[in-house]
Parts: C-alpha cells; structure tokens; sequence
C-alpha cells in the first residue's frame, strides 16, 4: 500500500494512494524511512493489470 505525505502548516498526514484506505495522522513518535519511487507486481502472484 502506497501512501502519500501530505503537509498543512506543522500537521502531516499520510493520505493513501487508494481512497478505500484511511487516512493516518502519525504521532510523534512515527519515523518515515524512505520514499517509493516505483513498485513492481508479479503477475504470477497478484494477477495480470
């Protein structure tokens, strides 16, 4: 599952790629680690797209 940073003054949020996923609003303990730049599926595993 992908997720999106998105920003508002100090208040972030982690908005999903796909709207049938929540929003999170991280606490402050929450560290982000890196960033996706592209993902790969196997379509033996999850299906032709």
């Amino acid at each position: 599952m992908f997720k999106q940073l998105e920003t508002d003054g100090s208040k972030l949020w982690l908005k999903p790629l796909n709207p049938c996923y929540a929003v999170i609003e991280p606490n402050d303990e929450a560290k982000y680690c890196g960033t996706a730049v592209q993902a790969y599926f196997n379509e033996k595993l999850h299906g032709a797209r």
